[in-house]
Order: C-alpha cells, then structure tokens, then sequence
C-alpha cells in the first residue's frame, strides 16, 4: 500500500506535466514559439493571421491641426494594403510545436520583408482636398516689418499664421505611411509655412535705424529745365520691407512718376511754334512724331528708389525714354527750342534755323500727291533728326536711287536728302507727278552744308500753312 503512493506521488506531478507540455504543443501548432520576432516585430504565441492583420494598426490616416481638429483618410479609399512579402507561413510550420517550452528564452530573429500597396494618385488627391480646404481659410504667415507710415518708423512683429505648406504634408504623409505610420501631426512634423524673419532679428533692427536715417534725405529729379525735390513726407510711405532689405510698394512708387510723365510730357503734344514768315502758330502732335520729352517710366523709377536707398540728399537725372533738347525756349516754341529744322509743305520750302538765326533754306520737292504712289504724302509733324549717313542706296524703290546725304526724321522711312535726279524744286511739282515717296527731297548745294552742320536729336518740324 505504501509503495502505491509513493508511485501515485511520482505519477501525479509527471502526468500532469505531460498533459501541461502536450497541452502547450497543440495550442502551439499553428503559433509562433514564444522568442521568436519578425524583424523587430514580437511574434511569440500568434498566429500567422494575426500578425497579418497586426500590420495595418489602424483604417484609417489622421491629421491633426494646431488646433486640436482633425481630418482623416480611410485606407480603403486608397485601396491600402500591407503584407508579408516573406513567406512567413513557412518559417511558423518550420518550428516543430514539441519544442515550444524549449523557446520561451532567449529571442530567436528572423528577417522578414513587408510589402504596403495603395493608389498614390488617390491619396495625394485626398492630401490635396484636405489642404485646399483647410487653407481656404487661412491666416497667411508674414515677416515682421517695418512700418514707415507713423511719425517714426517702427518694427511690427511677424504673423505666424496656419497656411500648410500641401508639398511638406504630403511628403510626410507618405513617407509616414510606407512606415506603417498612421497619423500626423501637422505642427509637430513642421508643415506649416513659417515666417522667415522675425521682431528680433538683428538685420531688421539694424534696417530700422537706416529707414530712421532717411529723414533727413532730399531727391532732387531734374526733368530738363524744371527739377522736382522729395523728402520723407513724399516718400516714406513707398518703403517697406522684403525679409530684411529695404524694399519700395512699387504701386505708389509708379504712381508718382506716372505723375511726373503726366506733368512734363510733351511728345506728341501741341506746341506753339513760330512758323516763318506766318507768326506763332499751334501746331498738334501726331501718331508719327518723334520729338518731345517722354519719360521712360520704369529707368526713372529706379533711379529715385536708388537714390533714397543711398541715404544721401542729390540730384538725379530723369531718364527719357525719347528727349527733347529744352523745355522753356525764348521764343515761345516749348521745347522745339531755337535750332530747328521748319518745313512748309504748302509752300515746299525748307528754313534752317540754328541758335535762332537763319543758317540756310530752300525750295524743297515733299511727297507725291497726285496719287501716282499710295501714301507718299509727307506727314506733318515734330519730328527730330533721328541719324546721319553718306552713301545711301534707296534699294525698294526700282530702279534704285543714291543719295549722298541721309538724314532720317520718323519711324517709317521719310528724311531730308539731296536729289540729283531732280534739277528743279517748289512749286507745285509735287501735286502734279513730280514729287517723291515722302521724304524732303532737297538741292545737293543745299544738302551738304546742312547735313555738316546738322546734329542727331535737331527738331525737324513739318505743316502744312495752308490749312493751318
């Protein structure tokens, strides 16, 4: 009897822990031994299902904003999916369940390969939407400032704003996802567009005593014969900042040299013009004339913005983008000036003034007006001497006429030149067959002498008397 229990004694612990260990193998017959890890990922004691579905941790993307509201992406509407790549079934029958007690220490690796799909174009298009609509109503960020509008300029603080930069989000969103990584936070990953300078910043401090300087800056415009003078209270309000470079509202900037172009214009205006033997008489601009101030609007501008940021009191030149040789002339001609050239249509003659004395004049051969040649009447303008050249072949014309002085005075072709083919001039040859393409067709005698004296930029001023 005693020896019964003794064996019962023995027996009971040894069934029990065969049952215990037999009982372990066939829950482990389809899991993983306790040690084992995918990578860095613990395996022990799961089934291959479960780690399949282990890999995709959550359904959906979440983006949380600054302010705690959130937008999210479900995986399914970008098809997402994640698997083994890694037969990881095979590894999982290659552990016999017999041995599962034996791998409970110690940690035995394996590694393993993931495959994650999904339609890219799908969730960047997700991407986008979220990020147009959550900027629709966005505070832009913006550079802290110097305002010049108050009676000292000061320094206006930055605006962080909460604009997302689509490009940064994007990327991290998906960086992120192929990371198993199923939210962001948009302020923690720095996606939002950021302010580049600061109140603080030391070049923005040290731009403000430079702005403070200019108080005492004078620009002087010198528009040929009048000049035009700003101080700070003209232009202090056309400067601002770009990050820390002193910077001009270029709107406010053109508008005041629109102003000055509107007030010292004078191509294609009307002037009074002392025509000879006639007396003063008015004279309009016309589409073709090529004389007169006109103010290139865009050189000026910079030249005044330059001058301001120098920090010193000068005078500049106003830039024309055509001149004129005066602006105020004695005899009451504008800026035509006392040399000129004048020519009379109606009465086909040809004056040359310089420095208010008659130099030369002739009897002249203008354009055509019989109607043998389609538009070869000589327009009627304020034109100026627009080059000089010897040897000139006329080469549209058949047969092709040679001139020993050029002296051009509009856009289209028409000039002073001599015309040896011709031997007499005035009149009224030019209404009857006898006049030319438009141009000013003049004696050599005449010519030779004007073209030597004659200076590029010389007004040329052409009308008719008899319609004046």
């Amino acid at each position: 009897m005693k020896k019964n229990k003794k064996f019962l004694f023995w027996l009971i612990p040894v069934v029990a822990f065969a049952a215990f260990y037999i009982i372990g193998a066939i829950v482990s017959s389809n899991k993983f031994w306790g040690n084992t890890y995918l990578g860095e990922k613990k395996a022990g004691f799961m089934t291959v299902a479960d780690l399949n579905n282990d890999l995709v941790s959550s359904d959906s993307i979440t983006i949380t904003t600054k302010d705690g509201a959130t937008e999210s992406i479900k995986l399914s509407d970008i098809g997402y999916k994640s698997e083994y790549s890694t037969d990881i079934q095979a590894i999982q029958k290659g552990q016999s369940p017999m041995l599962w007690l034996f791998n409970l220490a110690g940690k035995k690796t394996y590694d393993v390969q993931t495959k994650t799909t999904y339609d890219e174009a799908k969730l960047k298009s997700e991407i986008s939407d979220i990020v147009n609509n959550l900027n629709s109503n966005a505070v832009e960020p913006a550079n802290a400032y110097i305002d010049t509008s108050k009676s000292e300029p000061v320094i206006v603080e930055a605006v962080e704003g909460n604009k997302i930069d689509g490009d940064k989000l994007q990327n991290t969103i998906i960086s992120d996802l192929n990371s198993g990584v199923f939210s962001v936070d948009i302020e923690q990953s720095g996606c939002y567009l950021k302010p580049t300078v600061y109140a603080d910043n030391a070049e923005l401090k040290s731009l403000l005593s430079t702005i403070s300087e200019l108080k005492d800056v004078k620009v002087t415009i010198d528009l040929t014969g009048a000049t035009e003078t700003i101080d700070v209270d003209t232009f202090k309000n056309w400067i601002t900042t770009d990050g820390t470079e002193l910077s001009f509202k270029d709107d406010l900037v053109n508008e005041y040299v629109s102003s000055l172009a509107d007030k010292y214009n004078t191509y294609g205006t009307t002037r009074k013009f002392p025509a000879t033997g006639i007396g003063l008489v008015s004279l309009p601009g016309t589409a073709r004339d090529t004389y007169g101030f006109k103010l290139d609007k865009d050189a000026t501008a910079e030249a005044i913005k330059n001058a301001i940021k120098s920090g010193e009191s000068q005078t500049i030149e106003a830039v024309w983008d055509n001149p004129a040789l005066t602006r105020n002339a004695a005899n009451g001609s504008g800026d035509i000036g006392d040399t000129y050239v004048e020519i009379d249509v109606s009465r086909q003659h040809m004056w040359y003034y310089v420095d208010g004395s008659l130099y030369l004049d002739t009897d002249v051969r203008t354009g055509d007006e019989s109607g043998r040649y389609k538009d070869a009447a000589t327009p009627s303008g304020i034109f100026r001497i627009l080059s000089k050249s010897t040897d000139k072949y006329f080469l549209l014309f058949q047969p092709v006429v040679h001139a020993d002085y050029w002296m051009p005075f509009d856009w289209e072709g028409c000039g002073i030149h001599d015309a040896s083919w011709f031997t007499t001039f005035g009149g009224e040859l030019y209404k009857t067959n006898g006049g030319s393409h438009g141009c000013i067709n003049t004696p050599l005698s005449i010519v030779k002498p004007m073209y030597e004296k004659m200076k590029v930029n010389t007004p040329v001023i052409v009308y008719r008397s008899a319609q004046l």
